[in-house]
């Protein structure tokens, strides 16, 4: 019995069951079979992020400083609207105190900042970058020009002690 025939005929079978297949699947897209096979190796789509949530923009509050009172440590604040008509909102506020839109949760005076919780959104203000800025206008300086100014005070460095005039006696 020869066996080769029939597995011939199987194979050729099978391989046009397949062309069926194919056949019908390229009838809808003729290029489906590359996708199938992944010969390019192509990764799905990735899927997108998430959107963000609005960012929501919190009061503008400096920290003006710290205010010891006893053991009783305080942290000064300023609240600038943004309509300019309006006067500036100031807070004094130990640990754990809220006042309006501000809350304190913990003063840390050595390291200059204070923990608080902003319209519910908690921040860190400390007195290097969230203080008030200064709008004093500075002075010249006036050694670098190279004019000296007359001192009122005396020669000594005693600030209090002004020049005596003095007089000249009359020869003749």
């Amino acid at each position: 019995m020869n066996l080769k025939a029939p597995a011939w005929l199987l194979g050729l079978l099978l391989l046009a069951e397949g062309g069926l297949v194919m056949a019908a699947s390229s009838a809808e897209n003729p290029y489906a079979v590359i996708g199938e096979r992944n010969v390019f190796h192509l990764n799905p789509p990735p899927i997108p992020p998430p959107p963000e949530a609005p960012k929501t923009e919190l009061p503008d509050i400096k920290l003006s400083g710290f205010l010891k009172i006893g053991k009783t440590t305080h942290a000064l604040f300023v609240y600038t609207p943004k309509d300019k008509k309006e006067p500036p909102i100031y807070y004094d506020l130990v640990d754990g105190e809220k006042q309006g839109i501000l809350e304190v949760v913990k003063i840390r005076e050595d390291e200059e900042e204070v923990e608080v919780i902003n319209s519910g959104t908690p921040t860190t203000l400390n007195l290097k970058e969230n203080s008030l800025e200064s709008k004093a206008p500075v002075a010249a300086n006036t050694a670098s020009e190279g004019r000296r100014r007359p001192s009122v005070f005396s020669q000594r460095g005693n600030p209090f002690a002004f020049p005596i005039p003095q007089r000249r006696t009359r020869m003749q």
